[in-house]
């Protein structure tokens, strides 16, 4: 008989003793595996043109016009219509992509590599803030960017980690990151200072010209969310070490397309289960309402499949307050944060390599597909209180999922958010 507590303890264990290392940045189609010229890597389960929301369709035409294979819009949509151009999910392709996650053939790559297993994953670069193609812009100023960051920032990044001659640790950097008020998804500043600084002295000793080091760093500065790519390649790097195992419903994969949500699980290969992808409640601009707004999107959240992210946003937003007071009082109560349910879960413990909380304990990693009822509440807050960074209470992620297996429920409903 198959004994499914072994297997995922087995599969967590992979995933927590993983060591992912950001170790370069290179084109797409020279380390991505399967990568060719007419295809396009995209967040979430599979979906075709005609599914595709607006956002994905958008970063879709924006990176055939960055290739060269398209001059506008009509004739990008033309050659997916015609199957000359082909897409497929990012995750397929030991890869994830923030928002639309568009990723095409000579598009710079952050490359991390989980030393442990010695597996890999791949993640774009991060474009900033503003008009970006991840949500689906193409004009001519969003194509000039990414020129730039292939050509300038790609180029002096690759130059700068091969100098470091090991990399950096992503999963140290995630560590201190966390300790410093970060969660690893919505909240990077921590982490993308860290990087900048982790970096730098190697920028300044590239090849690359006084002013386009400074244009880089300038750029690493002003971006809080630099770090993110790298994160999100190192929870894939993590993710994927535990994917494969027989008789294991650990998720081991979650992302969305601005339509669908889809899991895959650890013992049931690469097969997908998909639901609906939700409208998030959240704040709008003045103006505009959900009734505006796209499905989730997005592969980031592999992030919260590592166990961190939403998973980690109240006690980000703890350890904050705390280290606020404490620098105002001079005092260190290692009782100002507790585990509210007061006891630890087997798959939440000291080995994920990521802080414990002091008075609390390990990150959540190893959702299980075939108890969300149980998994779901492992971490929930005191009645009446509201995690930052969070959803509110009642709003899940991705809604029930479609063709339920053996083993796991068809619904999943409320394993990031219950």
């Amino acid at each position: 008989m198959m004994d499914i507590e072994r297997a995922n303890q087995t599969a967590v264990e992979r995933m927590t003793s993983a060591r992912p290392s950001l170790t370069g940045v290179a084109p797409a189609r020279d380390v991505i595996p399967g990568m060719r010229d007419t295809l396009l890597l995209h967040a979430g389960p599979p979906i075709t043109w005609e599914r595709a929301s607006g956002p994905l369709r958008g970063a879709i035409i924006g990176a055939l016009i960055f290739e060269g294979l398209a001059t506008d819009e009509a004739s990008a949509e033309a050659l997916v219509r015609s199957g000359e151009v082909t897409l497929e999910p990012c995750h397929e392709h030991d890869s994830v992509g923030p928002m639309a996650g568009v990723t095409s053939a000579s598009m710079m790559v952050n490359v991390v590599e989980n030393v442990t297993h010695g597996n890999r994953a791949f993640c774009n670069l991060n474009e900033g803030y503003g008009k970006v193609l991840r949500y689906g812009a193409y004009s001519p100023e969003v194509i000039a960017k990414l020129r730039w960051m292939n050509e300038v920032l790609g180029t002096v990044l690759a130059e700068a980690l091969a100098l470091t001659g090991e990399g950096v640790d992503m999963r140290a950097l995630l560590a201190e990151s966390l300790q410093m008020g970060d969660e690893g998804h919505n909240r990077n500043k921590a982490g993308s200072i860290l990087f900048t600084a982790k970096l730098a002295p190697y920028i300044v000793r590239t090849s690359a010209g006084r002013e386009e080091i400074s244009q880089v760093l300038q750029f690493m500065v002003d971006n809080a969310l630099i770090v993110l790519n790298p994160v999100m390649a190192a929870c894939k790097a993590m993710a994927d070490a535990g994917h494969g195992v027989e008789g294991s419903t650990v998720m081991t994969t979650m992302a969305r397309n601005g339509t669908d949500l889809g899991i895959r699980v650890s013992g049931l290969g690469d097969r997908w289960f998909t639901g609906p992808s939700q409208v998030p409640d959240g704040l709008y601009f003045p103006g505009f309402t959900s009734a505006d707004a796209n499905p989730d999107i997005g592969d980031s959240t592999i992030t919260e499949t590592a166990g961190i992210g939403v998973c980690d946003g109240r006690r980000a937003g703890h350890r904050l307050l705390r280290q606020r007071h404490t620098q105002g009082c001079g005092q260190h109560d290692a009782g100002d944060v507790r585990d509210h349910r007061g006891r630890a879960s087997a798959l939440q413990d000291a080995r994920a390599g990521l802080p414990r909380h002091a008075g609390g304990r390990g990150h959540p990693q190893g959702h299980r597909a075939g108890h969300p009822a149980e998994d779901q509440h492992r971490d929930r807050p005191p009645r009446g209180g509201h995690r930052p960074g969070r959803r509110r209470p009642g709003a899940a992620a991705g809604g029930g999922v479609r063709e339920g297996a053996d083993g796991v429920r068809g619904e999943v409903s409320g394993v990031v958010a219950s």
